[in-house]
């Protein structure tokens, strides 16, 4: 298959090296397309207003393109600019691996959700990969690569045309994991703690700390954030389509409502 890889912490980001190689080791066509600095949890956020600086990465065993700009501007490029043709256009949109989890809520501010789902908006499947991070346990990237490259090349990608794939690693990779579970996400937002201070010119500023608490607002053991804490990969589709299907009915009766409401209301003013 022909792949685009992006991520979100940057063209020189172990886990995106890692994937590259194990992707091209399972004899796949792979093209790096990704942000040439750290662009963690921005979303879909898009460069609208300024240029977008590129520069074409050739090392011994490698060779991408690094973007001035976020992982969607790095997606979209790719799949308009650079490789837009039907000969060159990817089958598949891959953005990893991610160094930490992206569960949950993740998914509304990652970068690496967003670069996939980038994909998947323009009609390629997409697969986004990312792991846990713990301190004292074994960090092993070419490991959570391989497994995934191994998911890629099992998985029947006509079946999730305009979905992404959300798939993460427990603390110590497949190596250590109990198996692998398909999980809806967890409802639960991040709690998030901002230090406050004072710059060198006298000026307060709030500063966002690393202590963010997972606030899982669930009792269902079935979801991603419970499975990770258990040992297990978890892999979850994403769907793009954002209407509430559920309340489309209520809200049209509550609008009708109102409007007949406001008809009858100027009538009786008329009258008078």
């Amino acid at each position: 298959m022909r792949i685009l890889l992006s991520n979100d912490d940057g063209i020189w980001a172990s886990g995106l090296r890692a994937m590259y190689r194990a992707l091209t080791k399972a004899g796949h066509d792979v093209f790096p397309v990704a942000p040439l600095s750290e662009q963690s949890a921005m979303s879909s956020r898009l460069t609208a207003f300024d240029p977008l600086r590129f520069r074409e990465i050739n090392e011994e065993g490698f060779h991408g393109v690094g973007i001035g700009g976020t992982p969607v501007d790095c997606v979209k490029i790719a799949l308009t600019e650079l490789y837009a043709t039907p000969d060159t256009r990817p089958d598949l949109v891959v953005s990893g691996i991610n160094a930490g989890l992206n569960i949950g809520f993740d998914v509304l501010y990652s970068g690496t959700v967003a670069a996939a789902r980038e994909g998947a908006l323009m009609g390629i499947p997409a697969l986004a990969v990312s792991r846990a991070m713990r301190k004292g346990v074994k960090d092993d990237p070419e490991a959570v690569a391989a497994h995934a490259a191994a998911l890629v090349d099992t998985f029947d990608w006509k079946i999730v045309p305009n979905r992404v794939v959300n798939v993460n690693y427990p603390p110590g990779g497949p190596e250590q994991a109990r198996g692998l579970r398909v999980c809806p996400l967890s409802p639960g937002p991040w709690r998030i703690k901002y230090v406050r201070g004072t710059d060198p010119r006298g000026r307060p500023y709030l500063w966002m700390s690393g202590d963010i608490t997972r606030h899982d607002q669930t009792t269902d053991s079935q979801t991603d954030s419970p499975l990770l804490q258990a040992g297990f990969i978890t892999v979850t589709p994403l769907t793009m389509d954002l209407t509430d299907n559920s309340m489309l009915a209520a809200i049209a009766a509550q609008l009708q409502w109102q409007e007949r409401r406001g008809r009858e209301s100027w009538r009786l003013s008329e009258a008078e």
